[in-house]
């Protein structure tokens, strides 16, 4: 997505479940964001947007990987997080509905949640209680449109491969241009069967949540 985007991010909005304070939502998204080293778009919009707070120390955690699709860390005293795919990380009809309606907008989402278990062995969280949506927008390129008209004029045609959400992936393909961009799917659902793939892939120019290793699948099948 990043070929069409600035790869700048930056915080939309914050969505609070019932029952959660913005302030505490805030400390928490601080420590987080302030705890971890990786350096990405997702991590620069955070470090910008929260202050690390005071008194958070952390005992363990585990890192973001696009695989997990999510990140978790255990403060001494204060708790245990996970940050990451709503979709990855609850079954939540309305949660998973409002991260959709977000998508429809371009906007990217993450969820915040306490965790009862955080389990360092095994990469893994259990007992996740969502606390609030992190809302983020991406920035379009200003030669996005023109770059993506020029390749439809030669009968090019784009396919877009993208570890975010396809309906976010869709909707910003949309307003930078990009023809066909409604046609998306999950890579998750994608057929396992080499055959079946190249008949599926031809058919979608959107693909979200994709692997690494499904974009060389993707890219062969094509």
């Amino acid at each position: 997505t990043g070929t069409i985007t600035t790869g700048e991010l930056g915080i939309e909005d914050i969505y609070c479940f019932e029952g959660q304070e913005l302030s505490h939502i805030k400390d928490i998204m601080g420590a987080i964001a302030h705890g971890f080293d990786d350096s990405n778009a997702t991590q620069i919009a955070l470090q910008s947007y929260f202050q690390q707070p005071q008194g958070y120390y952390i005992e363990s955690m585990i890192p973001f990987s696009s695989q997990r699709k999510m990140r978790a860390v255990s403060f001494t005293n204060k708790g245990s997080y996970v940050l990451g795919a709503p979709e990855y990380l609850t079954n939540d009809e309305n949660i998973i509905d409002l991260t959709q309606t977000y998508a429809t907008q371009g906007l990217r989402v993450l969820l915040l949640g306490s965790i009862h278990l955080l389990d360092t062995n095994n990469n893994r969280v259990e007992g996740i209680e969502p606390m609030a949506l992190i809302i983020l927008h991406d920035c379009i390129k200003e030669d996005a449109k023109t770059t993506l008209s020029f390749f439809d004029k030669e009968n090019v045609d784009v396919k877009i491969l993208s570890g975010d959400n396809p309906l976010t992936v869709s909707r910003v393909a949309q307003l930078a241009g990009l023809k066909n961009a409604n046609l998306y799917i999950d890579a998750s659902l994608l057929p396992q069967d080499f055959d079946e793939l190249q008949k599926v892939v031809s058919h979608y120019c959107v693909f979200g949540r994709v692997k690494p290793e499904q974009k060389q699948l993707i890219v062969k099948a094509l």
